[in-house]
């Protein structure tokens, strides 16, 4: 590779060398990423396996479902876990000088 005398370039002509530099990186890392995804997948072809034997945790485990903690006084089909932002119907009742603790469910 031939040596590039830095030093006597201005500063234009380093922005314009070190943007080129980003952008070439960008299309290597690319390019890697696309040739190691292609090695990976014919690999696991070639063992007789699927993507799923070889990483078994692809997708994030589910989570459990939250039971709601709240409900809406004016309507109970509307619930609230107490995560999370707040609904409306919490806010407005916080609004009206009221708490948490009226809307709590009872167990």
């Amino acid at each position: 590779m031939a040596k590039v005398n830095l030093d006597k370039m201005s500063l234009k002509e380093l922005q314009a060398i070190a943007k080129d530099a980003a952008k070439t990186i960008e299309v290597k890392k690319k390019d890697g990423i696309k040739a190691l995804k292609k090695k990976i997948l014919e690999e696991i072809k070639d063992n007789g396996l699927e993507l799923g034997d070889v990483f078994t945790q692809l997708k994030p485990a589910p989570r459990a479902a939250v039971s709601p903690k709240y409900a809406n006084l004016d309507n109970p089909d509307q619930t609230w876990t107490g995560r999370g932002r707040k609904p409306k119907w919490v806010e407005a009742h916080l609004n009206n000088g009221k708490t948490l603790e009226d809307l709590l469910i009872e167990k």
